[in-house]
């Protein structure tokens, strides 16, 4: 559907050549014109949703949920699009925990890599700098954000609020003492994880001066009072 709408334009007027008897020049991935692949797809979404609901009703299991790391929210608005009863639970935490942990994943291999992720940490929280001046008022129905640090520090509160939001009941508080980062498994044969955590690595000088220039005004309006961690 991104696809579709980026190339929304080009098609107009590649179709607009082609109806008029000119097709010389032509464009790869040509679709079919107007509206009709929005339609389509859009067809076929629903399609899908009303097979996988009849499924999840027969092993009653009638809601799922997904993770998607880094996502941003513009997505998030775009698949809403197709998924009616969507609801996003969007967890945001700060930025030089966040390059940490990905340090000890083994992302981070140079400057210019610590420049990328910080960049891409200021876009995905746009939405929530833009609610939090606004106090959180006036936000989405289909959205409940949840900073990570409280919700480590107010587990119990945090899970009944979001128990309230999507639907779920029964959450338990003991899963949230269980650390997943990593998926490295045995062997081919043997699927079971042989590590699950990595503790996330220190920042150096250099990262930490980095994060701090890039992220700084941001982390101000998110985490106001907040030091940065010494290397």
């Amino acid at each position: 559907m991104l696809l579709i709408q980026k190339n929304e334009d080009r098609q107009a007027v590649e179709w607009k050549n082609v109806f008029s008897g000119d097709v010389d020049y032509w464009m790869a991935g040509l679709d079919l014109p107007g509206d009709f692949s929005k339609h389509a797809l859009l067809g076929a979404v629903q399609f899908y949703r009303q097979h996988h609901d009849e499924a999840t009703r027969l092993v009653n299991k009638e809601i799922w949920a997904v993770k998607f790391p880094k996502l941003e929210f513009t997505r998030v608005v775009r698949i809403a699009d197709l998924i009616n009863d969507l609801k996003c639970i969007y967890i945001y935490r700060n930025v030089f925990d966040v390059i940490r942990s990905q340090k000890s994943k083994g992302w981070i291999s140079n400057r210019q890599i610590v420049i990328e992720s910080c960049l891409e940490w200021v876009k995905n929280t746009d939405v929530i700098a833009a609610l939090k001046k606004n106090d959180f008022r006036n936000q989405p129905a289909m959205l409940h954000v949840v900073q990570y640090e409280d919700l480590v520090r107010n587990l119990d509160s945090n899970l009944k609020a979001i128990e309230a939001f999507s639907g779920l009941r029964g959450i338990k508080p003991a899963v949230a003492d269980t650390k997943v980062n990593t998926w490295i498994t045995a062997s081919g044969e043997d699927m079971t994880p042989a590590v699950s955590y990595r503790e996330p690595e220190p920042l150096t000088e250099e990262e930490a001066g980095t994060i701090a220039t890039i992220c700084g005004s941001r982390m101000d309006e998110l985490y106001p009072g907040f030091e940065t961690p010494a290397p």
